[in-house]
């Protein structure tokens, strides 16, 4: 990584270019390659195929990355179907003209992801493969339609939190006692 080229400084202090680093092998996924990758300022490029673990434990070594808050753009790149390897998958899905195996559980992974980072104001590049579910155009609408009602509903997430804050207990009352409830033998004054 120390051999790669400086990127160019985005002007303004907005988003500018990264590099990103995708693996084909999920043994490499270790929480030590995703520190060297942070020490370096690379981001994690999720990779969807094959010999890769399911998007969920992806999103893991993001967080490992990033902590709380997304720190840096997302990156995805869904190639395969899982369970089908590159050849299978072509003869199964040409002519690529509709979704033959759609992967609901990825899809939902994936516009979770998307909405976080995106209501965080990080940028997100998802590219898709004919190969994912059999037709790379239709997987991506469906896909935005799942981010954006994603993006909605924590929205209104956020809206109800904002109108209904989490009622946080006294430091000082027992764990029985409700906050505003009376303790026995205590008096209204």
């Amino acid at each position: 990584l120390a051999a790669m080229p400086p990127l160019p400084e985005a002007a303004d202090g907005g988003d500018g270019p990264c590099y990103a680093v995708e693996i084909r092998d999920a043994i490499l996924l270790t929480p030590r390659f995703v520190r060297m990758l942070r020490a370096a300022g690379v981001r994690y490029c999720v990779g969807l195929h094959a010999r890769m673990p399911d998007p969920l434990r992806q999103a893991a070594a993001l967080a490992l990355m990033d902590g709380e808050t997304p720190a840096g753009p997302l990156i995805v790149r869904w190639s395969l179907h899982s369970g089908f390897k590159y050849e299978q998958a072509k003869a199964r899905y040409e002519p690529f003209d509709k979704l033959v195996d759609e992967d609901p559980h990825t899809c939902v992974t994936l516009a979770e992801l998307a909405a976080r980072y995106a209501m965080a104001g990080q940028p997100v590049l998802i590219t898709t493969n004919n190969k994912a579910e059999g037709s790379a155009p239709l997987t991506c609408a469906k896909l935005a339609r799942a981010i954006a009602d994603e993006m909605e509903r924590l929205h209104a997430e956020m809206t109800l939190e904002e109108i209904n804050p989490p009622t946080v207990a006294r430091a000082d009352a027992p764990d029985d006692v409700q906050p505003g409830a009376h303790e026995e033998g205590q008096e209204d004054d």
